[in-house]
């Protein structure tokens, strides 16, 4: 599986180096820039302050301008002033900052016995500086951008390597002679602790499949043999001519079951496999399994048969195993005959689907979800039946892709469809409760 870098863990590392670097960044700048604004600028009005008592004290020794509208402010002036302009020197008693154009003033105004002072201390350059530590601080922050995203992309390859490392092995890990974790992944730390954990796990999957694949091979072989010698023997019974009528249509009869479970053997270790092994796929022609079905089980039962209606519309073929295909037709038409009660089953097939109606009891409501679920069966169902015949349909059409639809009334019937191609009549039925989504797997071709 290949993962988006923007969707990976090492990009989440990387994301959050870059914004911490963009937030801590610049909150730390601004507030150095503050800090160092607030005091530079108390220090400044300390000192006018000052001087703004010792000229009071002894303005005889300072060399005083009168300005001021009506002009009669004694102002002392550090620098050039020429840019203030006099109404300031007008404002209540304080310290005051003014900026212009021209430059940036300190002033400091009182007034004491009938005589007012004020002192201007030119700030200009101080502003200046402090504007120049803006830019600093800020080609700062970007500067910190780009070290936390160097940091975090370093930092996360290095990292993530054990991670990676061991992500690489699991995806390997398989086969008979299973390799261990590479040693950056089993190192005493947290991704350690996970790959002796995954390394553990993998090596019980790996028996337990061993003992799976052992069991259903060894299963299948023992039930082979008994099945075949049985059916072999009904064989010979059904071609007796010496046997009564009624011992030849037991032996048909278990002809078609034992064939039937033959099949249903092969199905399950069918399943059993890889699901990306299609090597015995082929073009099948649905119409035709699903006569050679009914012409069967008509010739072994033909009393329980006879209600059964088949109307061919099309000739679909689907790409799949033959046996799949009459896996799915006879679980499909044996659940109606044996559980539904019906007195009347339609088979209809057409360019896309196969479709089986029955009259019968129907499925409740509240069962209808549940009943593609292994062991689970109708409560209104009729005969003997473990449950496992339309699980068994929906297991096969999961696997190859295909749709399993089922609507019911109880009482009232059911309408089974198994949808094998692209979209046809009866596909957007409001009231199917239950699918499987298909994919492309299933290649129809209708003649």
């Amino acid at each position: 599986m290949i993962t988006r870098f923007r969707d990976s863990l090492r990009f989440r590392i990387l994301m959050s180096f870059i914004v911490i670097g963009a937030v801590l960044g610049p909150l730390v700048a601004g507030s150095l820039l503050w800090v160092t604004h607030q005091l530079e600028e108390r220090a400044v009005m300390r000192m006018t302050a000052d001087r703004l008592d010792a000229v009071i004290r002894n303005p005889d020794a300072y060399q005083l301008e009168t300005r001021g509208i009506p002009p009669g402010v004694q102002v002392l002036v550090s620098t050039d002033a020429s840019g203030l302009a006099d109404d300031i020197l007008m404002l209540p008693d304080g310290i005051h900052e003014h900026h212009t154009e021209q430059g940036a003033w300190m002033v400091a105004l009182e007034s004491r016995e009938g005589a007012r002072y004020a002192v201007v201390s030119d700030i200009t350059a101080l502003d200046k500086r402090e504007d120049l530590i803006a830019i600093t601080l800020g080609a700062g922050t970007l500067l910190a951008i780009m070290i936390a995203a160097w940091l975090g992309f370093y930092m996360s390859r290095r990292l993530l390597a054990p991670l990676r490392e061991l992500s690489q092995w699991a995806t390997h890990a398989t086969g008979p002679h299973m390799p261990r974790p590479p040693v950056a992944a089993l190192a005493p730390d947290e991704v350690g602790t996970l790959g002796h954990a995954l390394d553990r796990y993998a090596r019980l999957m790996h028996q337990a499949l061993t003992r799976e694949r052992e069991f259903s091979a060894n299963v299948s072989h023992e039930l082979r043999t008994p099945i075949t010698i049985i059916q072999n023997a009904a064989e010979l019974i059904e071609l007796d001519r010496n046997a009564s009528t009624k011992t030849r249509d037991a032996a048909t009869r278990i002809v078609s079951a034992t064939r039937r479970l033959a099949d249903t053997v092969t199905v399950l270790m069918m399943l059993a496999r890889d699901p990306a092994d299609r090597r015995a796929d082929e073009q099948v022609d649905v119409s035709d399994v699903v006569a050679a079905m009914l012409d069967e089980l008509r010739k072994a039962d033909p009393e329980t048969t006879r209600h059964v209606q088949c109307e061919v519309h099309a000739r679909p073929s689907v790409l799949a195993p033959p046996i799949v295909v009459e896996a799915i037709s006879q679980n499909l038409l044996h659940n109606a005959l044996q559980h539904a009660g019906a007195s009347r089953i339609d088979i209809a097939v057409y360019d896309h689907r196969l479709e089986v109606r029955d009259d019968g009891v129907g499925i409740n409501a509240e069962e209808l979800p549940r009943v593609m679920e292994r062991g689970i069966r109708g409560s209104s169902a009729t005969g003997d039946g473990s449950g496992l015949g339309l699980a068994l349909v929906h297991q096969l059409c999961t696997r190859y892709g295909w749709r399993l639809m089922l609507r019911s009334d109880s009482p009232g019937g059911t309408r089974v469809v198994w949808h094998f191609g692209e979209a046809g009549e009866g596909t957007d039925t409001p009231h199917m409760d239950h699918a499987v989504k298909k994919s492309a797997r299933g290649r129809p071709s209708g003649s």
